[in-house]
């Protein structure tokens, strides 16, 4: 039988997969400790370019790194990523793209598998999975299929929140527009000795909000109807 032989390029493409391959359809929900439009570079060159979870992959690059004596390094798109725009010899833009790579440090080598962009492995782990996990129990709020506090919903935080919180929320929304906001543009405006003037113009501030809010509701009635144009504005905060 014939023996094959392989190059690392084929390799990485084994343990990687396809140039160009995605671990998650979103960056700030998917893996903690993926690179995301990597570059793979062995000798100041780029082999593979793609998605890169270090957490799955990082032990199997170790050890072709250790089979080939070759040092595997992962850096992000930007600026090691380069385009010959400028159609320059070959040699030449492959001589600027590793000058470029020289300059650059990597987000994560196989010569220091537990560091991840110059910090303890351990560390950014735990950073970057906080990080995902609020960021998709705030999407999951959103989408409604967590409460508002962004605990399950069951009957009674449907009772609750579609009630007390409800009615709480409106009034919050509605203290923030009317008050909290001409509030704040005092700040804003230039103070005399005078008393009655603040207040002057704190209601004129408010008095405006609610006649911008008027006119947004006109032309949401106009296009969508009384009822419809009333619950959105009143309880789709």
């Amino acid at each position: 039988m014939k023996k094959q032989s392989f190059n690392l390029e084929e390799i990485i493409r084994v343990i990687l997969g396809n140039c160009g391959k995605m671990v998650s359809s979103s960056k700030s929900c998917g893996p903690p400790m993926a690179v995301y439009n990597a570059n793979v570079v062995i000798d100041d060159k780029i082999i593979w370019y793609g998605d890169v979870d270090i957490e799955v992959s990082g032990d199997e690059l170790c050890r072709l790194s250790n089979l080939s004596d070759k040092t595997i390094e992962v850096y992000y798109e930007h600026p090691v990523r380069q385009f010959n725009f400028d159609e320059m010899p070959k040699k030449e833009f492959e001589k600027q793209q590793k000058k470029i790579i020289q300059e650059t440090t990597p987000v994560w080598t196989t010569a220091e598998p537990d560091k991840y962009a110059g910090y303890e492995w351990d560390d950014i782990y735990v950073k970057h999975e906080k990080s995902r996990d609020e960021i998709i129990k705030s999407r999951q709020i959103a989408f409604g299929s967590l409460t508002p506090n962004g605990s399950e919903w069951t009957w009674y935080n449907t009772w609750y929140y579609k009630s007390i919180h409800k009615m709480y929320r409106i009034m919050k929304y509605f203290c923030k527009q009317f008050v909290h906001y001409p509030l704040e543009s005092l700040k804003y405006k230039k103070q005399d000795d005078s008393n009655i003037k603040p207040i002057k113009y704190f209601l004129k501030t408010m008095i405006r909000e609610m006649g911008y809010h008027r006119v947004y509701l006109e032309e949401q009635i106009e296009k969508k109807g009384h009822r419809k144009a009333l619950v959105d504005y009143f309880f789709d905060h």
